[in-house]
């Protein structure tokens, strides 16, 4: 019976040793893993960091260029704003021309009044000396 616990021991030490080669694999495997995982992570961050870095230089360039833009327009506007000033300038200029312009028709709407009133009392005084020439010639053709 000594002879089938000595193969016993023998198939053992087989195993093990079948264990050993295989853990020693295994580490190799993780090993090889690690690296190359960790090449991975090192080419992923420079591909990154220089995208980055573009991103950066992009968006610096897209501030410039907005910051460019709003210049333009604030100098549009600027040119605008004082444009209306001038606009406005001009209207009260006109508005003050109508003012005395309207004086100036109220002057004369009162000056036809006065012709007006002043017509009138002619057309009255006439109508009166026409009335007196009528009774005279009345009284002219009556003692005829």
């Amino acid at each position: 019976m000594v002879e089938p616990i000595d193969n016993l021991v023998g198939r053992v030490e087989s195993v093990e040793r079948k264990i050993d080669r295989l853990a020693e694999s295994v580490d190799e495997a993780f090993v090889e893993q690690r690296r190359y995982t960790e090449s991975a992570y090192e080419q992923l961050g420079a591909r990154m960091d220089g995208g980055f870095g573009e991103l950066a230089m992009d968006i610096a360039r897209l501030d410039s260029t907005m910051d460019a833009g709003f210049r333009r327009f604030e100098a549009e506007f600027a040119r605008v704003d004082t444009r209306f000033g001038r606009v406005e300038t001009e209207f009260a200029r006109v508005d003050a021309r109508f003012g005395r312009v309207e004086a100036e028709f109220a002057r004369v709407d009162a000056r036809f009044g006065r012709v007006e009133a002043e017509f009138a009392r002619l057309d009255a005084k006439i109508d009166e000396s026409v009335a007196a020439i009528q009774r005279k010639l009345d009284l002219l053709i009556d003692r005829k």
